[in-house]
């Protein structure tokens, strides 16, 4: 009996030593399972531009509108000569883009492009909800528009930078709604400033960036550290081109921010000149001193210039202490003034080196303009029509330039608006026109197949 106490204990004995051991086995694993991972006690510190998007974000809005647009293809003329009738070729679409909240009581800032011709244009807040939303007012030639929604309560804003003192190689930092993905940023750095693409606005000037802008982007803010917005997002290049967008520089869209809210349009300022960049063979001819400036052509009579006393042959090198480099620059400065503002142009006249003052007068007084269905903008000026806006979607964009005058179609002369559309219509089955067209003082013979 005794023995059988003895066995007992022992067996109890080796049994307690396994559960030991596997106790402190199990312990061991789980140990050393808790101290797989090294964690950091350090507190972490976010980032400026996390900062950013969480004071800026609120303010920025997605757009969308919905447009009725034609459909040009051959499956409908198909159906058209097969039945010998027209069928319906208006489909309805929808475009994406960006916008951002300026005034508390809903007034959004968008490109004219996302949203021009839309019926239906709905914008959703950061919080979820959505607004339709009405035109204030656009400006095609500077591609802005202004939007109002009707909120429950005080919405956030964002806050205006300064454009003019940023530098190449400050940071840039875009939200908006690429390709629908909401709320989405993007960081880079200024690339360049005051670049003029044709085909994208009239008056250009845009700002360069690296920050990632895609389609959705269009109409978005683009910021500096400080979380201010200094440009719009407005386009891109396209094909193989990586990390290079533009958008509008925010003091000049001020200008017209403020014009298209008071007034639900835009007055353009108009001085009357038309003229040619400065080239090394006009300053060698003319003996310029100055490389750069604006050669004075013509002048119209009885129009701002003209009661300023400037002249055919003058240079004008200066508006407002401001350099002007060449036409465009000149087009710009004068064009985003407010008709009434007298400026002061620095001219320079054979050797001379003059001062003159002139009041600005509003652009309808002397021109009429148009858009037709080639996409493209026009004005009468004294021989031909001038060429003040193209549709990035015409034709002849990437053909014919903003500031070409077209003189004659297939050699007929064009006196005005009424006349080039009259050719235009004449010449319909055509497949090619042949346009005479002045560029830069030049006339050059351009053909146009459409």
């Amino acid at each position: 009996m005794k023995e059988n106490n003895k066995i007992r204990i022992i067996i109890f004995g080796v049994i307690a030593i396994m559960i030991g051991f596997f106790i402190a086995q199990t312990t061991d694993d789980f140990t050393y399972a808790d101290n797989y991972f090294v964690e950091s006690d350090k507190k972490l510190e976010h980032s400026d531009i996390h900062e950013v998007y969480k004071n800026v974000m609120p303010a920025v809005v997605n757009i969308s509108a919905e447009k009725v647009v034609e459909v040009r293809s051959d499956f409908f003329n198909m159906f058209e000569e097969f039945f010998g009738r027209e069928f319906d070729k208006k489909r309805r679409t929808q475009s994406m883009g960006s916008g951002f909240i300026i005034n508390k009581k809903g007034y959004i800032v968008t490109n004219n492009h996302v949203i021009s011709k839309a019926e239906d244009i709905v914008v959703k807040l950061s919080d979820g909800k959505t607004k339709k939303a009405e035109v204030v007012g656009t400006d095609p030639e500077i591609d802005i528009a202004v939007l109002k929604i009707e909120p429950e309560r005080d919405l956030p804003t964002v806050i205006f930078g300064n454009s003019d003192e940023i530098k190449i190689g400050d940071w840039a930092i875009a939200i908006g709604n690429p390709f629908g993905l909401e709320r989405t940023l993007t960081r880079g750095i200024i690339s360049a400033k005051g670049r003029d693409i044709d085909g994208i606005t009239r008056y250009g000037n845009f700002i360069q960036t690296d920050a990632a802008i895609n389609s959705g982007n269009s109409g978005g803010p683009l910021l500096n550290i400080n979380g201010e917005v200094i440009a719009i997002n407005t386009a891109k290049i396209g094909g193989t081109a990586q990390n290079i967008g533009f958008a509008i520089p925010i003091n000049m869209a001020k200008k017209v921010i403020k014009q298209l809210i008071e007034k639900g349009k835009v007055e353009r300022a108009y001085l009357g000149i038309t003229g040619e960049n400065v080239t090394p063979e006009s300053k060698k001819a003319l003996k310029l001193e100055v490389n750069e400036g604006v050669i004075i052509r013509e002048v119209e009579k009885n129009s701002p210039a003209d009661k300023a006393g400037i002249k055919a042959g003058d240079v004008i090198a200066e508006v407002e202490g401001k350099k002007i480099d060449n036409m465009r620059e000149l087009a710009r400065e004068i064009g985003l003034s407010e008709p009434g503002k007298k400026v002061r142009l620095k001219i320079l006249r054979d050797d001379e080196k003059l001062t003159v003052t002139a009041k600005l007068e509003k652009m309808d007084k002397y021109v009429t303009s148009e858009e037709n269905s080639l996409g493209l903008k026009l004005k009468n000026v004294k021989k031909g029509v001038k060429i003040i806006e193209i549709d990035r979607r015409s034709p002849f964009s990437g053909i014919l330039k903003v500031d070409d005058i077209i003189l004659q179609i297939n050699r007929e002369n064009v006196d005005d608006i009424e006349g080039f559309n009259d050719l235009i219509d004449k010449y319909k089955e055509s497949s090619i026109l042949y346009l005479t067209v002045e560029r830069s003082g030049r006339v050059i013979f351009i053909p146009l197949r459409r």
